[in-house]
């Protein structure tokens, strides 16, 4: 459970332009990735990830230990080793909108009071994390009460772009 979250949301029109930004964000909690227990735990040789390099005599690394057969301490499943930073920051929603002129559309239609407004809608634009894996919005098991757990059987949110007009008559 984060220790805080909360969210923003800008808007602003100029002449026929409109526009939104809608910010989300959360901190102060850690996710279990269980997904990179399964390619970083080194008793499986056919299972690392791209980039998975181990500690040895040449690679001195701080964060991959040297990899030890089935049963050591690197290959436990309870351990702080596969523990991150939740935190995020999401650009959650932009939205572009143009209001044509009535001026025009009178021509067209021959209706006076009718406003046409084009707008582009694009959701989940991007996520700032420190998190390895696809989103920290995460689901465990695919259970509400799964929070906080990343097994990588829930796919993350989807980004979406989308057009369209609002028509006021």
């Amino acid at each position: 459970t984060p220790k805080f979250s909360g969210g923003m949301f800008f808007n602003g029109q100029f002449r026929q332009l409109d526009f939104g930004l809608n910010l989300r964000g959360a901190g102060g909690f850690k996710i279990f990735n269980v997904v990179r227990y399964w390619t970083d735990r080194t008793d499986d040789p056919s299972n690392y990830r791209a980039g998975f390099a181990p500690w040895t005599p040449e690679n001195k690394s701080r964060t991959t230990p040297r990899a030890l057969a089935q049963g050591s301490d690197n290959t436990r499943f309870l351990s702080d080793r596969w523990l991150e930073d939740g935190g995020y920051l999401k650009i959650q929603n932009i939205v572009l909108g143009y209001t044509l002129p009535s001026s025009i559309l009178s021509r067209f239609t021959g209706m006076r009071d009718m406003q046409t407004r084009v707008y582009l809608n694009m959701q989940n634009v991007h996520t700032f994390t420190d998190f390895s894996n696809w989103d920290p919005e995460t689901l465990g098991f695919g259970n509400p009460l799964g929070r906080g757990v990343d097994d990588g059987f829930i796919y993350p949110n989807v980004r979406t772009i989308s057009f369209g007009f609002d028509l006021k008559l």
